[in-house]
């Protein structure tokens, strides 16, 4: 136990010290391999975010031993968030091709456990396989409200960097503050009407005088201005709100609305004797997901629809699961509610399961075997509680009443600790983001 959690303290070292600032902060953890092995209770996969490489940890606090340390383990990769690919903001933001939104966001997921319990007494190993996507598809008013954004930032970006351009020099001159202003007045108020055309003649007049005012009081020193130069432009950038617009488009970026398609494969594969030579693939799963964000006084307010097709080796089954009922098949389908608050989320799942399976009821007149199908019922409400330590790591934690399990289907309360840890998401810096807040 000590070395696991050397190793769970390392995972968190390594993440603090070497994440830069990313766009897209890690969600709760939900990878189709980490789902199809049963290690998270949740029918729905959120959207994942785009980290190259996340990993999960679980631990089931009602296991036979009480809390411990996880053992069970799901990693999550995806190959194009791997290295840099010199996008920009806006090529970040909208794929130019449906091909494109694919390579970009299909991931896949490996997920294992040493838990798989066989006829009520044995423990065996079990690895799980999974490939999702996700397509995004913006509208008129998301497209309009980044390029106002943009074209807000950059106005803003250029207005600076020419004013600076021309009174720089001038401030390193023997010229009396009256003379670095007169001089400083004239560009800035060319500037204004070039960049903002939308300024009225008393917002520029009184934008002009209150950085005369200003200006006044920071310490001009004829000939040694360094100090007086940084604090003259960066007044100019706060009255034209550069740091104000750079939070809000941030903002807008990590909360965009619309809606998203996602769209995820998994199996099982297990080893009933714990033995690599002999495996089989009892379960498989596929899901489509639907994803619409909510806007403006909703903007935290993100809900999801599911529809999951389970189907199972019924053979596997049979022998493995003794005096158990089960189906050959699951249709899973229901909606989910996330509300998002600074670091804080919270998912409401509400499922139903219909079951369905067709079983020998004898044999008919020429000897020929004769079926009858069954069918059956349940439903999952489940409440996942979620903090993001860092933008890269997330601790959450489900608590609520799952579907009857295969084995032992008595036990369906959840109460399930995970840990997520995400690597290598595209930082400001790689989409030059960064730009625009001067860094």
């Amino acid at each position: 136990m000590k070395t696991k959690i050397a190793i769970l303290l390392s995972l968190m070292t390594v993440s603090l010290a070497y994440s830069q600032e990313k766009l897209t902060p890690l969600k709760v953890p939900a990878s189709p391999a980490s789902s199809v092995l049963g290690l998270q209770p949740t029918v729905v996969l959120t959207p994942k975010s785009y980290d190259a490489l996340e990993t999960a940890l679980y631990s089931n606090f009602l296991g036979d031993n009480g809390v411990s340390v996880p053992d069970d383990f799901a990693l999550e990769f995806t190959p194009y968030w791997t290295k840099d690919h010199g996008l920009t903001i806006y090529d970040y933001l909208y794929a130019k091709s449906l091909g494109e939104q694919l390579k970009r966001n299909t991931s896949f997921s490996v997920a294992t456990t040493q838990n798989l319990v066989l006829n009520d007494s044995v423990n065996s190993t079990a690895i799980a396989l999974g490939v999702r996507t996700s397509l995004y598809f913006p509208n008129k008013s998301d497209k309009q409200a980044v390029d106002s954004r943009l074209s807000e930032l950059r106005a803003g970006q250029r207005t600076i960097s020419a004013i600076g351009a021309q009174v720089t020099p001038f401030a390193f001159t023997d010229a009396s503050f009256e003379d670095f202003w007169g001089h400083s007045k004239m560009h800035i108020e060319s500037f204004l009407k070039k960049e903002y055309p939308n300024l009225t003649t008393e917002e520029t007049n009184q934008f002009l005088k209150d950085l005369f005012e200003k200006g006044k009081e920071m310490g001009y020193n004829s000939g040694d201005n360094d100090t007086f130069l940084a604090a003259f432009i960066n007044t100019i950038d706060e009255k034209l709100n550069g740091n104000q617009l750079y939070v809000e488009f941030e903002d807008y970026i990590k909360n965009r609305y619309g809606l998203t398609l996602d769209i995820a494969y998994a199996n099982m594969i297990s080893f009933p004797t714990n033995d690599f030579e002999y495996s089989i693939l009892p379960k498989q799963a596929i899901w489509v997901t639907p994803a619409y964000k909510f806007k403006d006084e909703f903007d935290f307010l993100k809900v999801l629809a599911i529809v999951r097709y389970e189907w199972y080796d019924t053979d596997y089954y049979a022998r493995y699961f003794e005096n158990t009922q089960f189906y050959s098949n699951n249709l899973d389908y229901g909606l989910s509610a996330i509300g998002e608050f600074n670091k804080f989320s919270i998912q409401l799942e509400l499922i139903g399961r219909s079951s369905s399976a067709e079983i020998p009821s004898g044999f008919d007149a020429q000897n020929n075997p004769l079926f009858r199908k069954v069918s059956d019922s349940d439903f999952q409400y489940i409440a996942t509680f979620s903090y993001n330590l860092t933008e890269q790591i997330n601790l959450s934690y489900s608590l609520g009443n799952r579907f009857g399990p295969v084995a032992n289907d008595q036990n369906t309360l959840v109460s399930l600790l995970g840990l997520n840890f995400g690597f290598g998401a595209p930082s400001k810096k790689d989409l030059g983001l960064v730009q625009f807040k001067g860094e």
